[in-house]
C-alpha cells in the first residue's frame, strides 16, 4: 500500500471539519460504478495528480469518466488534473525519471517510459535513504496517458456539453508544451 502525505493531510482536514460540528461523509467506492445513489449529488468531482487511466482495460477507464458524469448535478464540474500526455512527453516537458526527497528525508526515485503502440506509461517507484538502501521494493505500474484530443471526445461521449482544456492553473491555453493539463467539463 502505498500513502501519500496530501491524502493523510485531506483526512485530517475532513476530521476537523467533522469535529467543528460540519457535515462530513467519507466513502469508499469503486469509481467504476460508484452506485446510483450517489449519482446526481455533486457540485463538483475532482480527479488530481496524474490519477487517471490506471486501469488496463480501456473499457473500465471510459466507465469511469461516466461515473464522474453521472456523480455531478446538473452544471456541476469534473475537473480532471494530469502532467502527462503524450504532448508533453513528445515535447519534453513531461520529466519521466526523476529522484524526489520526501519529507521525511528519504529519496523517491521514479523510472518511467512512454510506449507509443499502448500509449501507456511504464514506471517504477523505490524509496531508499540517503544511504542507497531499499526501504519500499520497487512498485511497477502502468497507466494509460490520454491526449487534450482523447479526453474531450471521451468528456462528450461521457455526456458532458462543455469541455475546456487548460495548461495551467491560472487558465493558460493548454499547448504540446505545457507542463500540465486541466480539463473542466460541464454537465
Amino acid at each position: 500500500t502505498i500513502k501519500f502525505a496530501y491524502t493523510i493531510t485531506v483526512l485530517s482536514k475532513g476530521r476537523q471539519m467533522g469535529d467543528q460540528g460540519k457535515e462530513v461523509t467519507f466513502l469508499e467506492r469503486d469509481m467504476k460504478n460508484i452506485g446510483k445513489d450517489l449519482y446526481g449529488k455533486f457540485d463538483a468531482t475532482i480527479n488530481m495528480f496524474y490519477s487517471f487511466g490506471f486501469f488496463d482495460d480501456e473499457k473500465d477507464n471510459i466507465a469511469t469518466m461516466k461515473e464522474f458524469y453521472n456523480s455531478l448535478k446538473e452544471g456541476g464540474k469534473l475537473i480532471l488534473h494530469t502532467d502527462v500526455s503524450p504532448e508533453m512527453v513528445h515535447s519534453k516537458t513531461t520529466q519521466t525519471d526523476a529522484v524526489r526527497e520526501l519529507v521525511d528525508g528519504n529519496k523517491l526515485i521514479i523510472l518511467e517510459n512512454y510506449n507509443q503502440e499502448t500509449k501507456r506509461m511504464e514506471g517504477s517507484w523505490e524509496v531508499t535513504n540517503n544511504f542507497g538502501q531499499v526501504l519500499h521494493p520497487r512498485f511497477f505500474y502502468s497507466v494509460r496517458i490520454y491526449s487534450a484530443e482523447d479526453f474531450t471526445e471521451m468528456a462528450y461521449d461521457s455526456g458532458f456539453k462543455d469541455v475546456k482544456m487548460y495548461g495551467s492553473f491560472e487558465g493558460d491555453k493548454f499547448k504540446k508544451n505545457s507542463k500540465e493539463m486541466i480539463m473542466v467539463a460541464t454537465k
